[in-house]
């Protein structure tokens, strides 16, 4: 087995806005990774996984496994989270943005 690290967005077929990231050798690992991370939240739930590679993100430094959501978005599995904005210490939605964790009114603000 190879020791590539990938960047895959595994979420339940029905919410696509809400997956996590999980850094994997395959699409199967993430999903068996992803599966029992979400298994343990929503018990006897139906879990229908699906996976996306993240073909331009960058894992390099990340572990093997399932990524901190501010990791994540660093990396470029997420393209934004719930976060605390670097500019106003505010929590809102954050993407990365030339080297920072911002918000969008920030963002803004700075364009």
């Amino acid at each position: 087995m190879t020791n590539r690290k990938r960047g895959y967005f595994v979420f339940n077929v029905d919410e696509y806005e809400e997956g996590i990231a999980v850094v994997a050798r395959t699409a199967r690992e993430a999903k068996k990774i992803a599966f029992n991370h979400a298994f343990d939240i929503v018990g006897d739930d139906w879990l229908d996984l699906r996976c996306r590679w993240v073909r331009d993100a960058n894992v390099e430094k990340l572990p093997f496994g399932i990524a901190e959501p501010e990791e994540g978005l660093r990396a470029g599995i997420y393209a934004t989270i719930e976060g605390d904005c670097e500019v106003c210490d505010e929590e809102k939605v954050v993407t990365y943005y030339n080297g920072k964790v911002i918000c969008y009114d920030c963002l803004e603000a700075n364009e």
